[in-house]
């Protein structure tokens, strides 16, 4: 053969391992913005198949410098999805009951990234509340390949960004490091973009990570996430509680309970049972020991994950 064409990153090192063949990359690798086609650039790849996402305008936008040779793929129409699950159906379809009623097939729908015109599917569900409103919002975050999770707009840092004393890291590695950066840097604004929606709403934004990320830290060579092989940089996540002007208005007590939390240890384990606090609902499960922001709390004497003791071997 005269190339390999690979759909992932492991696929494009294997072939790099074993083989003096070139590297093509396809579509699925989202070579979506000048800052994917340098890392692919950087990793050996010859040839990159551009996303299908792509506008013509973006296109050409590309290839007017890009790094290395490119391609597209022509198509008709082709279903795409922006986030990990299906945004519309869960906001307006109904398709956490079962049966979603489409709503895609019967007006146009679209997630942009532009401070104008951020979430339209929030802003749709807002203009139509219910007495009482839940929405769980599941973001891109910052898992790798990092540079798949923000746009170019948000490329802030370089590979010379990053600090001691992982600045003596190969320039492969302080770019990945950059790339995080960049991700979070994306998702920082998303999130606040989120609290924007609800400034002038009786609201309360809860932010929570499921995990973090390790990058090459206190000498390791080991960057993403394991579950099975848990470090204190991908186990320790923030916990965010915003509130309006008017929750804390109206909720003064449970706004206070929040504040005096701050400190407090806590495992994600056991949100549910602070969530069921702030929403004043009870069922035979909770327990008011688990809740941060309730009187009766009482921090785990061990926070254990896959048989580690995070307070003794990691903290």
């Amino acid at each position: 053969p005269a190339a390999v064409h690979v759909h992932n990153i492991g696929a494009a090192a294997l072939v790099k391992r074993l083989t003096d063949l070139p590297v093509h990359a396809d579509y699925s690798l989202i070579a979506y913005n000048k800052a994917t086609l340098a890392f692919l650039k950087e990793y050996g790849v010859a040839e990159a198949t551009l996303s299908p996402e792509l506008s013509l305008k973006q296109v050409q936008a590309l290839a007017k410098d890009a790094p290395l040779p490119l391609t597209c793929i022509v198509h008709g129409r082709l279903e795409l999805m922006v986030s990990e699950y299906c945004v519309t159906g869960s906001f307006l379809g109904g398709v956490d009951k079962g049966a979603c009623s489409q709503p895609c097939t019967k007006g146009h729908y679209a997630l942009k990234d532009r401070k104008e015109a951020l979430f339209p599917l929030v802003d749709e569900a807002l203009q139509s509340p219910a007495p009482k409103n839940f929405y769980l919002i599941h973001l891109m975050g910052g898992h790798g390949l990092y540079y798949m999770r923000f746009p170019y707009i948000f490329s802030k840092f370089t590979a010379d960004d990053v600090p001691p004393p992982q600045d003596e890291l190969s320039q492969e590695k302080r770019t990945e490091i950059a790339q995080y950066e960049n991700a979070l840097y994306y998702n920082d604004f998303v999130v606040t973009s989120l609290m924007g929606k609800f400034a002038d709403k009786d609201a309360i934004v809860v932010y929570i990570p499921d995990h973090g990320e390790a990058l090459y830290d206190r000498g390791s060579t080991f960057s993403g996430h394991v579950e099975e092989h848990p470090t204190k940089e991908t186990l320790e996540v923030p916990m965010i509680f915003w509130a309006s002007p008017a929750y804390k208005a109206h909720h003064p007590e449970k706004w206070q309970a929040l504040r005096a939390a701050v400190n407090r240890p806590y495992m994600t384990d056991d949100f549910i049972h602070t969530l069921l606090d702030l929403l004043d609902i009870r069922t035979p499960e909770y327990d008011p020991r688990k809740s941060v922001i309730n009187p009766a709390f009482q921090p785990r004497a061990h926070r254990m994950v896959q048989g580690h003791d995070y307070d003794t071997e990691m903290k």
